[in-house]
């Protein structure tokens, strides 16, 4: 039968998801072709609570070499993953498009979501992934490296256990313990749930321009809590009851002024900036944060002296 191999993930908004709940999943496997499922334990409030059993066996592998660090808003054409099944019983469907696509897989990589554009057959359990999209669902601009041997779970409802909100607070750590009929000790894991499903991402492409008469330009673009894909060009899915940012204006460490944009840009006149009392040379700061209908993005910022 196999040992049992988990991953419990805090999930971002998928399709077919709630964009008003938080969500944490589990997903199981095991490392033989036999294995079926596994029981599960939370421990809620100091207290482990039996929840049932997981859902029919994830595809889940391994990788076999490491994955560098690589910015999220730039695809990922330079690394590959190496990845190895855990047994016989899957595969992998085989692809060449782009990673954009509204049906590219999504995979998740010790906490990194991670959409997929070419997937090729290496032999036996083997496959190589590569024409990456990194860091999906994911306030950080940088994905991050991944060593060699790191879990990887195909995103598949089918083989996903959704945890009821009553067993887990978004910002506090959720603890499980999962045993199959293969393994002698329960196997156990933790995540911390962020609440990536109901907060809005950081915007990205910054751009601040400082204008000869002393005006202040700055623009950005916004990210969707829901990624559809985008091999259009159209824009993401509005999730958020409107479109609203929070700039603010920081310099030495002092918040000079904040303002509350419905567009993903902000003109500063002259005025106004002369009106700060800049000291000459100062570097300016500017955060610029999505605000959505539960929760603030993490900050973009950008800086000019």
């Amino acid at each position: 039968m196999g040992a049992t191999r988990i991953a419990v993930m805090d999930l971002p908004l998928l399709v077919g998801g709630d964009p008003n709940k938080a969500a944490v999943a589990i997903f199981a496997a095991g490392t033989q072709a036999g294995w079926k499922r596994a029981a599960i334990l939370c421990k809620i409030d100091d207290q482990w609570t039996d929840i049932g059993n997981t859902a029919p066996s994830a595809i889940m592998g391994v990788t076999r070499n490491m994955l560098s660090a690589h910015p999220s808003f730039l695809l990922d054409e330079g690394n590959a993953i190496d990845l190895e099944l855990l047994n016989n019983s899957m595969a992998l469907a085989l692809r060449n498009t782009s990673p954009l696509t509204h049906d590219a897989p999504v995979f998740w990589i010790n906490g990194e979501f991670v959409r997929v554009g070419c997937i090729v057959a290496l032999g036996g359990q083997s496959y190589r992934l590569s024409r990456l999209s990194r860091g999906g669902f994911a306030a950080a601009l940088q994905a991050p490296a991944h060593a060699a041997d790191t879990l990887v779970v195909l995103m598949d409802p089918d083989s996903a256990l959704l945890l009821p909100n009553s067993s887990f607070n978004v910002g506090e750590r959720l603890y499980v313990e999962a045993q199959g009929l293969g393994d002698a000790l329960p196997i156990s894991t933790t995540a911390l749930v962020e609440g990536l499903a109901i907060t809005s991402l950081s915007p990205v492409h910054g751009k601040l321009l400082r204008n000869l008469d002393g005006s202040v330009d700055l623009e950005w673009k916004r990210r969707s809590r829901l990624d559809l894909g985008w091999i259009d060009g159209v824009d993401q899915a509005q999730m958020e009851d409107a479109e609203s940012y929070r700039v603010t204006l920081h310099v030495e460490d002092r918040v000079l002024r904040e303002w509350i944009s419905a567009a993903p840009l902000l003109r500063i006149s002259a005025t106004d900036m002369a009106a700060f009392s800049i000291p000459q040379g100062a570097l300016l700061m500017f955060h610029i944060r999505q605000i959505g209908r539960f929760a603030q993005s993490s900050a973009l910022t950008l800086g000019a002296s």
